[in-house]
């Protein structure tokens, strides 16, 4: 069905009368240009909550076959998977939000909403951060050039890459606090995705090797087994981690990108 929501703006809305709209294609006459804005299924969220789960019990499940809880989680097994292909649909959301708060125009660089491009781009490196190991890689080229020999404090170097990551990530939001503060939904679920990633961070950095085992005192045979429970406790939260991170920018898309989108004409788009 068509409708003139506005003397600049014409949109049609396709989907059932009785739920929200699956897409809304807008063509604005003075910008020249059609944008398409996609409409997420109802649930989203939850359904990202849910499969993410279903995912770590079936890696759970595969390892407790193999005798090893956290072999699923290895590099290159179905957790990498998993947490690379939410990074990416973390990445392509972020960009399909910079592209409707763009609404055509030119932005400049100091512009705020220029935040989820640069969110894009970052997610799209740790995909292929996670799936090249370009952060462990960094830590042994680091070893070698330095000359130092790998002891259980320096093999925590790539802890600290992770963790810079992290603070990098923080402060870039920060940054564009104010285009931020738009979704106060996303900026919930940013916070739960931070926490969970100092979860992760702990955890890894507690059982990274046995040093802590051996100093709190647990016999050499039961090392393996534990360090095993602690990799699949890790990977597990840092999947919800990413859930929560992909479910946050699903949130802002479909509150900014649907109700404070602005096109090249500089009016804002009808919410539907």
């Amino acid at each position: 069905m068509g409708a003139v929501c506005d003397p600049v703006v014409t949109c049609l809305t396709l989907g059932h009368d009785a739920e929200p709209p699956s897409s809304v294609f807008c063509f604005c006459p003075k910008a020249g240009v059609t944008i398409s804005r996609l409409r997420f299924p109802r649930y989203t969220t939850q359904w990202i909550y849910a499969i993410t789960c279903a995912i770590i019990l079936v890696a759970l499940w595969v390892g407790l076959r193999q005798g090893n809880i956290g072999a699923a989680f290895d590099e290159g097994e179905l957790g990498t998977y998993a947490s690379v292909l939410i990074l990416l649909l973390t990445g392509g959301t972020s960009f399909a939000l910079y592209r409707a708060r763009r609404g055509g125009s030119a932005l400049a660089l100091s512009d705020d909403r220029r935040i989820w491009q640069v969110c894009g781009v970052g997610f799209i490196f740790l995909a292929l951060d996670d799936a090249f190991r370009i952060h462990e890689n960094l830590d042994k080229l680091i070893h070698r050039v330095a000359g130092l020999q790998e002891t259980g404090l320096s093999d925590r170097i790539d802890d600290v890459l992770i963790l810079i990551y992290g603070l990098i990530g923080f402060a870039i939001l920060a940054r564009a606090r104010r285009e931020i503060a738009r979704s106060r939904g996303f900026l919930i679920f940013m916070i739960d995705g931070f926490a969970l990633m100092v979860v992760q961070f702990c955890i890894d950095v507690a059982t990274n090797s046995n040093d802590l085992l051996i100093w709190i005192g647990i016999p050499a045979g039961q090392h393996d087994i534990i360090l095993s429970v602690a990799m699949a406790a890790e990977e597990s939260v840092k999947l919800l981690a990413g859930a929560t991170l992909l479910a946050g920018f699903v949130h802002a898309y479909r509150e900014l990108a649907l109700h404070h989108a602005v096109p090249r004409s500089g009016r804002p788009l009808p919410k539907g």
